[in-house]
């Protein structure tokens, strides 16, 4: 298993959106992820579940650790891109996603 500590950075925290797209990019692999709070261990919140990731209660600063099932190169790249993905503020994330609801809607 892989495992990377990483911090929200995004002001409101992981909300719905912000859960959407993690789930999105977890949903890319087949191995499976997770995310846990240090002071709350013995929780874990699948990144493939946009419900389990909206009871996460992850606000700004909260400190978060992506664990990854297995740990060949497609573990290593996925616990990066989810890293990297909640490190990020989710702003530029967040207009791509909206961009693309709004071209499905028309």
């Amino acid at each position: 298993m892989i495992e990377k500590e990483t911090r929200v950075t995004n002001e409101y925290g992981i909300h719905a959106r912000p859960s959407a797209l993690i789930c999105t990019e977890a949903s890319k692999y087949k191995t499976k992820a997770y995310l846990t709070i240090p002071s709350r261990s013995d929780e874990r919140f699948r990144c493939d579940s946009i419900m389990e990731l909206m009871t996460l209660e992850a606000g700004l600063g909260t400190k978060l650790v992506v664990h990854v099932e297995g740990d060949d190169e497609e573990a290593r790249i996925m616990c990066d891109n989810l890293v990297k993905l909640i490190s990020s503020d989710f702003e530029t994330q967040v207009a791509e996603f909206n961009k693309m609801q709004n071209l499905q809607k028309k």
